[in-house]
């Protein structure tokens, strides 16, 4: 009964059969009623129904508490409800089609050729745009003139001033005007981009960028919860079941969908379809925008109101039963929320609030909830790299990048400080001790140069050349990066960021080399340098210019710079050394301490007497905190070690102002510190009366990430990270391991509380398990700490070695889910036919056994009989029935049918006796195994009964015998 795949090689091989030597089968006579069956011994209603679904029908399982399902993160497919840009895909899925799927490939693939180009003009129109003073979309000719009046080095310029006096009566229209200015259009983007530079931040990242190709449009989301602003785009989740049990298609595919691995919660809607349950009548899926938090859900969609109407006529329709509330992964999550918003939201009490929750819940089944979040939530946000098949096939890089960190409802699942307290961790993410150089080269011009260069300097295309050398005591002791080549007349403006980093605290001594550099000719084999210049930074005076010393860690710095032949560059630099001088306008450091994942102080969420705790119970090695480590030889500069600590922790909200992330980390804190509800609830027990937990556990399962800067060049308004996975450290604890810059638990070494709930000062830790492959454990298993808000909370069903998404395919989690929504059995009625005895010997023929139950027949095999005189009491034939009871079975007294057929001459009789009846209320009136012998003709059957309540799930328990 126990087996998750009935008909496996270990169920066959329990139905041979056993007639072998009589004496060999009477030693395993079993007379102890407590005793557990032996492989060999054969469940005849197991063997008959060998699946679930089936068994349990048999069982007496039937439809009881209707169902709402919520599905996981991307655990429904998305529609097209509305669309400008592209009409044709209105009514149309987008996540996921697969024709869609294959266009967007295609037109990917086609727009980079010569997406530099593109990318090229579409920022020099950007630069352009920065005269409309107005905002209107349109520049028009005094708006040119305008700004041109502003700008000293335009005023005074001959050819600005030859064209301003032929336009002396304002005739020209924009586009003529701009024509006659061509040849000052570099001066003019060196004098826009100037004017901008002093006016916006000096972050990697100062807004949201917009995707590029229709795919990823329609994908994205404004301020990480509304639709997009551009091309009338709504895209929302499909209705029904369907759409969350298949990624890709519906009913008439769903078999191919299934065999490509996109089945979702078909895992489990469809067993319980196949117990009679109707959609629409019993069960309902409730899919959300799993890209919006859900914070934001009510006020875009009236998400949770449209919810709350249609569970009541759901209760309404099946007669005021309550309803069980499945979901997977994320949506318990968003399912916990709903709870408390009903509770604690104006619109949720005007309905009723907790009465409304009592009402029409009954209970709540999270299957691989991650209550407390997970690594893999704010990895995948803040490194924009989730999603690692859909680029570069479906859409590029940039468009991914900007895509994920759209997609707000990643908050939900950012780790809990709490989780830190469980668990021998103080922190999540690690970054690398190192320092910051960010570089952003706005402008070269030549002094004193109205329309061209010289003639030895004219012809191709310029870059700069930057190479940082490396403060003394650095391992690495230079990095070079180049700017993108542009034309060069009088001006050329680049735009271009850079990020330089190294492993020391200090900038003093290092040096920054700036070389023009005139790209590779025809008539030449390598580029040419037309001039450099070194600059010192830091303190240092040793004869070398250093206009850097004014550096203040973390503030911008703005310079222009003579870099030799008349030639200046204009630049700023901001320094970040690691002491977490970011440099930043958000007040991310204030006195609020935050609250479960909202970032602050409540999100650093480890303590002393945790840290003590750990050690005293489990010992220096592995009670400590595990925390990375260099790799052995990797921060050696020759033979002298760095002292300091290599690696600190860092929070989501560092993380975010250290990357430039200043517009996602504003509306990250409107939608979730800034709601009062999940600021106060996101980690507590929802107002509802019953859960019932099922998760996998020991599965290798990240708990965290350990990250480094990176030394690159940004291209012009490119959306991307500062920082990547340090591939080049170590955590030298037995309870994790680490693989490119991913620290994991192990399985079945991971020190876990016992009790997360206790005082950290007498916690213990002598769980060893680690959590699904997605989710730690003890998100999985945070639930189980409501029983103290007077929960009923069921001891949880962990399935060892089930990853995230398999735990819906398993047998234990289908029968938590029965045991929740159906009525079941309570007790169980074991038979155990032990053997047939002969009378008398030259007794020959066969015999048979039937019971009855449910108008079902449950036979054992017919039996051989032929008794010698030696042998006449050894004729044995062993099986073993169980039958589920349920509670309607015991109020109508229902009878087991239990029946003796064979040969006449075994039995002395042309017809068999008709069955005995036993009842229900009699067996469950005895106590004890109750042992008989029934006469049928010249032999007779010796056989025990013994019942047992069921478990929580309506399973049998046979440690309740």
């Amino acid at each position: 009964i126990s087996c998750s795949t009935m008909g496996c090689k270990c169920c066959k091989a329990a139905e041979v059969d056993l007639r072998s030597s009589v004496k060999q089968v009477a030693s395993v006579v079993v007379d102890d009623a407590n005793q557990r069956p032996d492989a060999e011994e054969v469940d005849q209603v197991a063997k008959q129904y060998p699946h679930l679904v089936e068994w349990a029908k048999v069982s007496g399982f039937r439809p009881e508490h209707p169902v709402a399902v919520f599905p996981s993160l991307s655990g429904v497919q998305l529609e097209v409800v509305e669309s400008s840009l592209k009409p044709g895909w209105v009514g149309e899925p987008i996540w996921l089609n697969l024709a869609e799927t294959i266009q967007a490939t295609l037109l990917n693939a086609t727009t980079n050729v010569g997406e530099t180009k593109r990318r090229e003009n579409e920022w020099r129109h950007n630069i352009m745009m920065l005269m409309d003073s107005d905002g209107d979309g349109n520049i028009r000719p005094e708006e040119i003139k305008e700004f041109i009046s502003t700008e000293e080095t335009l005023r005074d310029n001959d050819i600005v001033k030859k064209v301003l006096l032929k336009d002396e009566s304002n005739e020209m229209t924009a586009k003529e005007l701009m024509k006659e200015l061509r040849l000052v259009h570099d001066k003019m983007a060196t004098s826009l981009l100037m004017k901008r530079d002093h006016v916006t931040s000096a972050a990697l990242t100062t807004k949201q960028h917009v995707a590029e190709l229709p795919w990823a449009k329609h994908m994205q989301l404004h301020d990480g919860w509304k639709d997009p602003q551009e091309g009338g785009i709504k895209v929302r989740p499909k209705a029904g079941l369907v759409p969350m049990e298949y990624l890709y298609g519906g009913d008439g595919t769903s078999r191919f969908a299934e065999s490509l691995g996109l089945g979702l919660m078909v895992g489990v809607t469809k067993k319980l379809r196949e117990m009679g349950y109707e959609e629409g009548k019993n069960i309902r899926g409730y899919g959300y925008d799993w890209r919006a938090p859900c914070t934001r859900l009510e006020e875009r969609d009236n998400h949770f109101s449209h919810v709350m109407e249609d569970m009541e006529d759901l209760v309404k329709i099946n007669d005021g039963k309550k309803i069980v509330v499945i979901t997977h992964s994320l949506g318990g999550v968003c399912a916990h929320y709903f709870f408390h918003w009903v509770a604690k939201s104006p619109q949720g009490q005007a309905r009723g609030g907790v009465d409304w929750l009592a009402k029409h819940i009954h209970s709540f089944v999270p299957i691989a909830a991650p209550t407390l979040g997970a690594a893999d939530g704010s990895h995948s946000f803040l490194s924009g790299n989730e999603g690692q098949g859909l680029a570069p096939s479906i859409m590029s890089y940039c468009d991914r990048h900007v895509v994920i960190r759209s997609w707000l409802m990643f908050g939900m699942i950012f780790p809990a400080g709490r989780g830190l307290m469980v668990q021998p961790a103080r922190s999540p993410h690690w970054i690398r001790r190192e320092s910051v150089l960010r570089v952003h080269v706005l402008t070269v011009n030549k002094v004193g140069a109205d329309e061209e260069m010289d003639a030895s300097d004219s012809g191709g295309t310029r870059y700069v050349k930057l190479q940082l050398h490396m403060p003394k005591g650095c391992k690495t002791k230079t990095h070079t990066l180049n700017t993108s080549r542009q034309y060069l007349r009088t001006d050329a403006a680049f735009d271009d960021w850079f990020q330089f980093a190294w492993q020391s605290d200090q900038i003093d001594g290092a040096r920054l080399k700036i070389s023009l550099m005139k790209s590779l000719s025809i008539s030449a084999l390598t580029d040419t340098k037309i001039t450099e210049e070194t600059f010192t930074l830091g303190n240092f005076e040793d004869g070398i210019p250093s206009p850097t010393q004014r550096l203040v860690p973390g503030r911008k710095c703005d310079m222009t710079l003579d870099i030799g032949k008349g030639f200046q560059i204009d630049l700023n630099l901001r320094f970040m050394p690691p002491n977490g001088e970011f440099g930043s306008e958000l007040d991310f450091r204030n006195d609020d301490p935050g609250a479960q994942q909202c970032g602050g102080t409540a999100d650093a969420f480890t303590s002393k007497e945790k840290r003590g705790r750990l050690i005293e119970q489990l010992g220096e090695k592995e009670g400590s905190e595990w925390k990375p480590e260099p790799e052995k030889g990797w921060l050696f500069a020759g033979k002298k070690k760095v002292e300091q600590e290599s690696y600190t922790p860092i929070n989501v909200d560092e993380f975010m102002v250290m990357d430039g992330m200043d517009y996602e980390y504003k509306n990250w804190k409107e939608c979730y510190a800034g709601d009062p509800i999940w600021r106060e609830c996101a980690t507590l027990a929802p107002p509802i009366r019953r859960v019932k937990l099922v998760y996998g556990i020991n599965v290798p399962t990240r708990v965290g990430s350990v990250f480094r800067h990176k030394t690159k060049r940004y291209d012009r308004d490119e959306p991307a990270t500062g920082l990547k996975l340090d591939t080049h450290c170590q955590v030298d604890h037995p309870g994790y391991s680490i693989t490119d810059g991913i620290v994991i638990e192990v399985p079945g070494k991971t020190p876990q509380a016992d009790d997360a709930t206790a005082d950290p000062s007498k916690m213990t830790f002598g769980t060893r398990a680690s959590g699904d492959g997605t989710v730690p454990y003890w998100s999985l298993k945070w639930p189980l700490t409501w029983r103290s808000d007077n929960l009923e909370v069921d001891d949880p069903i962990e399935v060892e070695g089930v990853n995230h998404r398999e735990i819906l395919k398993t047998r234990e989690c289908r029968e938590v889910v029965f045991g929740e929504c159906m009525s079941c059995p309570t007790h169980y009625v074991e038979f155990w036919l032990d053997k047939f005895v002969a009378a008398e010997a030259g007794v020959t023929g066969n015999a048979q056994v039937k019971l009855t139950w449910h108008g079902k027949e449950f036979k054992t095999e017919k039996v051989s009989v032929q008794s010698e005189e030696s042998d006449k009491e050894m004729l044995v034939y062993r099986r073993r029935f169980v039958f589920g009871v349920t509670e309607e079975d015991i109020r109508s007294n229902n009878a087991i049918g239990f029946q003796i057929s064979g040969s006449k001459s075994v039995s002395g009789k042309s017809e068999d006796d008709p069955p005995m009846k036993l009842k229900i209320k009699k067996i469950l009136e005895e106590s004890g195994t109750i042992t008989s012998t029934v006469k049928f003709g010249t032999i007779d059957l010796e056989w025990r009964r013994y019942w047992y309540t069921a478990n929580n799930q309506g399973m049998p328990a046979k440690s309740n015998c």
